[in-house]
């Protein structure tokens, strides 16, 4: 069913996003990935490669052959969860700006999805 693996790609872009933003952004509120970035680079960016290499494949073959549908759906993907990890876990509040570029990474998720 088509749904169940656009839910997957979705899932495994998602998981990614969350990977790299840890592995990007978690030295700012902690000093073991401050202190180790060689350590989290290597961990981390296995992980994520895998990640994004599963989801990239799924989406090749659910969209016909086609990769900007994956590109497109991990990056506003990415957009809203950066917006989010970066509100709940470094506190950062979400300006005007902010909402509005996640409603329109929303808007390309659901463009890619449902057209």
């Amino acid at each position: 069913m088509k749904i169940i693996s656009i839910l997957e790609i979705m899932l495994c872009l998602l998981l990614g996003q969350i990977c790299i933003w840890f592995q990007s952004n978690g030295q700012f509120k902690w000093d073991f990935m401050k202190n180790n970035t060689f350590l989290v680079s290597l961990i981390g960016g296995t992980i994520t490669s895998l990640l994004f290499i599963k989801g990239t494949a799924l989406a090749y073959v659910v969209f016909s052959g086609k990769v900007w549908p994956s590109r497109l759906i991990g990056f506003g993907i990415g957009i809203i969860a950066f917006a989010f990890l970066s509100f709940f876990i470094l506190g950062e509040t979400l300006e005007p700006k902010t909402v509005f570029c996640l409603i329109l990474s929303l808007l390309i998720v659901v463009i890619q999805v449902f057209f």
